[in-house]
């Protein structure tokens, strides 16, 4: 009985590479890049090295668009494309954003809780730049909002198919977002660049684990009930958007 079950599994998982091809590779450049950086200058003077390389405009822009890597905002807005069409896939984000906020706990506080922020780490020893929203000091590795990020928007890739230009853009989109953590001062390119492939390694086991299992369950189901489902979420998203993005600036800038 093993393996039929490992088998189906094997080709869920092709069939989703397959679809999150652009996505995946444009990822694939990013962390290699970002890799590189990391064996070539090192974990602290990588940092030191990009977080140095500044534009006024994006000084003004950084600290709203590192927003994006809120785990909830983020889940918000990537469902709002699919909230109506694909339930399953509603169901299977939470269950891969669940293991990314898992994942990422268990190595802040457990494995790597001695790991501190840019701003312990320099302290009285070097000055890099700073743009502080909430001051953060321990818990750095890897970054949380890197993870939620690379996670979710993987899954938006995953609905918007084999277009592999769109699945590129939002790759370098989630790349960004993730980069955005250094570029304010809270992160490390090392806690970014482990933070944002965890996210997409949770989304993709989601993918090909729970993804096939919720559309069999949810196929047995009437359809007028699905409807309402759909309606509902759909709804309930709608609800939680304000909710969301009043809670981050009411808890970072007040």
């Amino acid at each position: 009985m093993g393996r039929p079950l490992r088998s189906n599994t094997s080709i869920a998982l092709f069939s989703i590479f397959q679809r999150l091809a652009g996505f995946l590779i444009v990822c694939g450049i990013g962390w290699l890049i970002w890799l590189g950086m990391l064996l070539c200058w090192g974990y602290e003077d990588s940092f030191l090295i990009l977080n140095a390389i500044r534009h006024p405009l994006a000084d003004l822009l950084m600290p709203h668009y590192t927003h994006f890597g809120d785990g909830l905002l983020i889940c918000i807005l990537v469902s709002l494309f699919f909230a109506r069409k694909d339930l399953a896939l509603i169901l299977s984000l939470l269950v891969g954003m669940l293991l990314v906020g898992g994942v990422v706990y268990v190595g802040k506080h457990w494995i790597f809780e001695d790991w501190h922020r840019p701003v312990m780490v320099f302290l009285h020893r070097v000055e890099f730049f700073e743009i502080p929203l909430r001051r953060l000091f321990h818990f750095t590795f890897p970054s949380g909002h890197s993870a939620a990020v690379g996670g979710a928007v993987c899954f938006l890739a995953f609905h918007v198919g084999k277009r592999s230009w769109l699945g590129g853009l939002l790759a370098l989109f989630s790349l960004s977002a993730a980069y955005s953590r250094l570029y304010i001062g809270v992160h490390f390119l090392g806690d970014v660049l482990v933070g944002h492939f965890l996210g997409v390694l949770c989304a993709v086991l989601s993918l090909g684990i729970a993804y096939p299992r919720f559309q069999r369950s949810l196929h047995t189901r009437p359809l007028s009930m699905l409807e309402v489902w759909k309606k509902r979420s759909w709804m309930f998203i709608w609800i939680l958007l304000p909710i969301s993005l009043s809670w981050i600036y009411v808890s970072e800038y007040l």
